[in-house]
C-alpha cells in the first residue's frame, strides 16, 4: 500500500518522538532510536515509507550540519589544519583503500568491484561522527579535530570516487578527462565562494541586521547555506561540503551565535530524516540469512580502520591516545557510501546480493558508531594505562593563565556572555574606552 510524503513524514514525526523518549529514558543516544525506526518502517519491513522520497530532505539536513561546523571554523583555522587534512585525511583514504581493494581481489572480485567495495567503506559518517562529538562536547578536543580533518578530506575524496565509478569500464583517458575537469571545477568554485564571502556576505548580513527583522535573518541565512549547497553540487562536489564553504566564510562575523541559533532546529529535524533514511535501507531478511558474514565484515571494518588511523597518525606527530581516539570514532562505514553503492548498482559493477551485504555491514558499524566514541576514552586507559580525553580544548586556555593580566583592574564593566549582543556591547565599550571583561 502506497502512502503520500505527508502521511510518511507525520508517521516518521510521531515515531521519533515516541522512540527518542524511551531511547534517552535508557540512556541512548537519539541517533540510534532514528536508525532503528527507519529499519522498521522501511521497505524491507513495515513497508510504510520509501527512501528515495525523502533522500533529498535527508541530504539538507546534513548540509545544515556541516554549516554550522562551518561557523565554528575560520579560514585560518583550517590553514592552520592542512597537516590533517592533506597529510593524514590522504594517507587514511589511499593506504585504506588499497588494502581493501587488495582483500576484495583476494577473494575473487573483479578489479571494479573491489575499488567501488573499498571506496565505500574506506570513508566514514560526517553526519554522525560530528553529531556524537558536539554532543560529547569532544570535537574541540584533540582527537575531534583529527576526526575532523580527516572528515574533510574524505568528503573531498567522495567526490573522485563518485565521478570513477561510472567510468571504470571505460578507457583510461575517458576516466581522466571528467575527474581533472571535475577537480578543475571544484577549484574554481572554491575560490568563488571564498571571495563572495569575503565581501558580499558581511555586506549582506550588515544590512540584514540594521532591518531588525528576525524572519529575514533567518529566511537569509537558509538562502545562504541551500545556494552554497546548490553551488557545489553543481560543480560535482557533495552538496555537505558547500555547506561548511558558506558557515566557514561566515563563522568569522559578528552574527555567528545568531546563525547558530536559527539554524539549529532546521538542522535538527532534517537530521533525524537523514539517520530514519540510512535505517531504511537495511535488509532485514538479508541479516537473517547472512548475519555471520555481516558480523565478522563489521568487526573487520572497525578493526581494520581503528588501527590504520591510529598508525597513520600517530606516526605523523599526533601522539597514540589520541590517535586511536580519532580511529574509533572512525572506525565505521559513511553515509557517501550508500551513494557510491547505489551509482555502482545501476552501472551492474556490484550484484544486488553483494551491494546488500556491504549496505548491512555500513549499518552496523553506525550503530556501533556511538557507542565507540562514548566509550573511547575508556578503551583507551585499558589500552594504555592512562586517562585519556581529559586534554584541554584546542586554544582554550586555563583559569590561570586567563586571569593573569586581571588582578589589577578595577571599575570595569563585566559582559556576562559573548554572544552576538555581548559583542556588540564590547565593541561600543571599547569606543568609550572603558575597560571591561567578558565571560562565556
Amino acid at each position: 500500500m502506497e502512502h503520500s510524503l505527508f502521511e510518511q513524514l507525520l508517521l516518521i514525526l510521531i515515531a521519533a518522538v515516541v522512540a527518542t523518549t524511551l531511547f534517552r529514558r535508557v540512556s541512548l543516544p537519539p541517533i540510534l532510536a532514528y536508525l532503528s525506526i527507519g529499519a522498521l518502517i522501511g521497505p524491507y519491513a513495515l513497508g510504510y515509507a520509501d527512501p528515495h522520497e525523502m533522500e533529498l530532505m535527508s541530504e539538507l539536513g546534513v548540509v545544515f550540519l556541516l554549516f554550522m561546523l562551518g561557523l565554528e571554523f575560520s579560514l585560518p583555522k583550517m590553514i592552520a589544519m592542512r597537516h590533517t587534512v592533506l597529510g593524514v585525511g590522504s594517507m587514511q583514504v589511499l593506504i585504506t583503500s588499497a588494502l581493501l581493494i587488495a582483500v576484495g581481489l583476494g577473494f575473487g572480485l573483479s578489479l571494479s568491484t573491489a575499488i567501488v567495495i573499498a571506496g565505500a567503506l574506506a570513508l566514514s559518517s560526517t553526519a554522525i561522527v560530528t553529531r556524537e562529538l558536539i554532543r560529547l562536547g569532544q570535537l574541540s578536543e584533540k582527537h575531534g579535530q583529527l576526526a575532523f580533518g580527516i572528515l574533510l578530506f574524505q568528503d573531498i575524496a567522495a567526490v573522485a570516487f563518485l565521478i570513477l565509478v561510472p567510468s571504470l569500464g571505460e578507457t583510461s583517458a575517458e576516466v581522466g578527462q571528467p575527474l581533472w575537469l571535475a577537480l578543475l571545477q571544484g577549484a574554481g568554485l572554491l575560490l568563488l565562494l571564498m571571495l563572495l564571502g569575503r565581501t558580499l556576505l558581511p555586506a549582506l548580513f550588515h544590512e540584514i541586521g540594521h532591518a531588525r527583522s528576525d524572519e529575514l535573518f533567518v529566511l537569509v541565512a537558509l538562502v545562504t547555506a541551500l545556494a552554497a549547497a546548490w553551488l557545489t553540487h553543481a560543480a560535482g562536489l557533495s552538496m555537505a561540503l558547500g555547506g561548511f564553504l558558506a558557515g566557514m566564510m561566515l563563522g568569522e562575523s559578528h552574527f555567528r551565535h545568531q546563525l547558530e541559533s536559527d539554524i539549529r532546529p532546521f538542522r535538527d529535524v532534517l537530521l533525524g530524516l537523514f539517520f530514519v533514511t540510512v535505517g531504511m535501507q537495511l535488509n532485514l531478511w538479508v541479516v537473517l540469512h547472512n548475519w555471520h558474514w555481516i558480523l565478522l565484515m563489521t568487526l573487520g571494518l572497525i578493526l581494520t580502520k581503528t588501527l590504520l588511523i591510529t598508525l597513520i597518525a600517530g606516526r605523523m606527530r599526533a601522539d597514540y591516545p589520541t590517535a586511536m581516539r580519532s580511529g574509533l570514532s572512525l572506525a565505521q562505514g559513511g553515509e557517501f557510501g550508500f551513494a557510491l553503492l547505489a551509482l555502482a548498482l545501476s552501472h551492474q559493477l556490484v550484484d544486488s546480493e553483494l551491494n546488500a551485504l556491504i549496505v548491512s555491514t555500513i549499518i552496523f558499524s553506525m550503530i556501533l558508531t556511538p557507542a565507540l566514541i562514548n566509550y573511547n576514552a575508556e578503551i583507551i586507559e585499558r589500552i594504555f594505562g592512562r586517562k585519556a580525553g581529559q586534554e584541554e580544548p584546542q586554544g582554550t586556555p586555563d583559569i590561570e593563565s586567563a586571569t593573569a593580566d586581571l588582578h589589577d583592574l578595577s571599575g570595569h564593566v563585566i559582559v556576562c556572555g559573548f554572544g552576538r549582543v555581548g559583542q556588540i556591547v564590547a565593541r561600543f565599550l571599547r569606543q568609550a574606552n572603558l575597560p571591561y571583561v567578558a565571560i562565556d
